[in-house]
C-alpha cells in the first residue's frame, strides 16, 4: 500500500508541471541553459547559411558541418564558465543579470571558438564566422538591447507567468470550446465553412494555371495536390497574424473588467486557427486520396512542422498585438504585408522557379522552408530538410521568447490605451 502510495504521488510530481519547474528552478542551471541556448541556437543558423547561401569556397560532398565533437565542446566552454562565474559570484554582484549574463556567454564563445578552431580544423572558417558573428548578435538582442525595450521598473519572472497560465488553463480550454461554436452557431452550413475556402480557392487556380495560363511544372505532382500543403500551412500563419493582432482591441471590454492573463486572447485565437486546420487538412486529404496521394509514414514529421510554425507565429503575434494597442493602423498594415508577402512565399509555384538574382527575396523568409517541409511529408513522402528548417526553428524561439516576455512587460499599459 505504502509503496503505491508512493508510486501515485511520484507520477502526480512527474506530470505536475507546477512541480517541474520549481525542480529545474536553479540559478546555476538556468545560467548554463541559457548560454548554451544562445550558442546552440548561434551554430544551428550558422550551419544552415554556410550550407544554404552560396557565398565563400565550394564545399565538397564530404562537408561535415557538424562533426560529433562539435557540440560536446561548446556545452564543456559554458560549463566552464558558468563554474568560473559561480566561484566570483560576490565579486560580480555589482552588474546586473543581463550584463553578466551577456559577459559570461561571451566568454563561452571565445572558448568554444578556440576548441573548435583547434581540434576540428576542417569545419570552415565561414561557418565559425558565421557562428561568432550570429552569437554576438543574439548577445546583443537578449541582453543589452532587449532589457531596453522593456519598463526598467518591471522585473521578469517567467516561472510565474507560466505557473499563472497553467493555473488558467481550463479557462483556455472553454474559452476555445466557445469561440468555435458561437462562429458558426447561426450558419447553415456551419463549420464546413472551414473546409470550402481552400476547396474554392483551390479550383480556381487549378483553373486559371492549368487553363488559361501556361502549364506550371511543379513536378510528379498535379498542381492542386502541390498547391494544398503551401495554402494550409499559409493559411495558418495569416489566420493567426491576423486574429492575434487584433485579439487585444477585440477584447478590450473583457480587458477593462475583468483580470486574467492577457496572452490568454492571443492563446484562444491560437488555438481557434489550430481547430481550423484540422478541417483544412483532412479537406486536402480528401482532395490528394482522389487523384491518389494517400497518408503516409512521414506524416509523423508534421507535428515538429507545426511546433516550429507555431514559435514563429505566436513571437510575431505577442509583438503585433502590442503595438496594434498603440498604433491601430497597425493591423492594417499587416493585411497588406500578408498579401504580398503571399506571393513572395512560395505557396503556389515551386521556390526553384524564381531566378538566381532574386533568390535573396525567400532566403531571409522563415515561412518558406516550413512550407517546403510540409510538401516533402505530404506529397514525396519523405522527411523535411532538418538543416533548412534550422533557421525558422532558432527564430521561432527567439521571437516567442522575447515576444511573451516583452508583452508581459507591458500588458498593464494595455488598458491604459484600449
Amino acid at each position: 500500500m505504502f509503496m503505491a502510495t508512493t508510486k501515485q504521488t511520484h507520477e502526480e510530481h512527474l506530470f505536475d508541471f507546477p512541480h517541474l519547474i520549481q525542480k529545474f528552478n536553479h540559478p546555476l542551471l538556468i545560467e548554463f541553459l541559457a548560454s548554451y541556448s544562445i550558442l546552440f541556437a548561434a551554430m544551428l543558423v550558422a550551419v544552415n547559411f554556410r550550407l544554404r547561401i552560396p557565398f565563400g569556397k565550394t564545399l565538397g560532398d564530404i562537408y561535415v558541418a557538424q562533426p560529433p565533437l562539435l557540440y560536446p565542446f561548446m556545452i564543456f566552454s559554458v560549463l566552464v564558465v558558468t563554474a568560473f562565474a559561480a566561484s566570483l559570484r560576490g565579486e560580480s554582484t555589482r552588474f546586473s543579470f543581463s550584463h553578466r549574463m551577456a559577459l559570461q556567454t561571451f566568454a563561452a564563445l571565445m572558448i568554444a571558438t578556440g576548441f573548435i578552431v583547434t581540434f576540428l580544423p576542417d569545419v570552415s572558417l565561414l561557418q565559425m564566422a558565421y557562428f561568432e558573428s550570429i552569437s554576438i548578435g543574439f548577445i546583443f538582442l537578449i541582453y543589452v538591447l532587449f532589457p531596453r525595450l522593456r519598463d526598467p521598473r518591471y522585473e521578469d519572472d517567467i516561472q510565474a507567468y507560466l505557473m499563472k497560465l497553467y493555473h488558467n488553463r481550463a479557462l483556455l480550454t472553454l474559452w476555445i470550446r466557445y469561440t468555435i461554436r458561437s462562429r458558426y452557431s447561426q450558419t447553415f452550413l456551419g463549420i464546413i465553412w472551414i473546409i470550402i475556402q481552400p476547396l474554392s480557392l483551390s479550383l480556381v487556380l487549378a483553373l486559371v494555371f492549368g487553363k488559361f495560363l501556361p502549364r506550371m511544372d511543379v513536378g510528379e505532382v498535379n498542381f492542386v495536390s502541390f498547391f494544398l500543403p503551401g495554402f494550409v500551412a499559409w493559411q495558418l500563419f495569416s489566420h493567426v497574424i491576423i486574429i492575434g493582432t487584433n485579439s487585444m482591441i477585440r477584447g478590450m471590454g473583457l480587458i477593462n473588467q475583468v483580470y486574467f492573463p492577457r496572452e490568454v486572447l492571443i492563446l484562444v485565437h491560437t488555438g481557434e486557427a489550430l481547430v481550423d486546420l484540422v478541417f483544412t487538412f483532412a479537406a486536402m486529404l480528401v482532395v490528394n486520396g482522389l487523384v491518389g496521394l494517400w497518408p503516409n509514414p512521414a506524416f509523423i514529421y508534421l507535428p515538429i512542422l507545426i511546433f516550429i510554425q507555431l514559435t514563429l507565429m505566436l513571437g510575431f503575434v505577442f509583438y503585433l498585438s502590442f503595438f496594434a494597442v498603440l498604433i491601430r493602423d497597425i493591423p492594417q498594415l499587416i493585411g497588406v504585408i500578408l498579401r504580398v508577402m503571399f506571393y513572395l512565399t512560395p505557396v503556389i509555384y515551386p521556390a526553384d522557379r524564381i531566378p538566381e538574382n532574386l533568390r535573396w527575396l525567400i532566403l531571409f523568409n522563415p515561412l518558406v522552408p516550413v512550407i517546403n517541409g510540409y510538401r516533402e511529408v505530404i506529397l514525396f513522402n519523405r522527411p523535411p530538410d532538418w538543416v533548412a528548417l534550422y533557421y525558422p526553428f532558432v527564430v521561432g524561439m527567439i521571437l516567442m521568447f522575447t515576444g511573451y516576455l516583452y508583452f508581459k512587460a507591458n500588458e498593464s499599459k494595455i488598458s491604459d490605451y484600449v
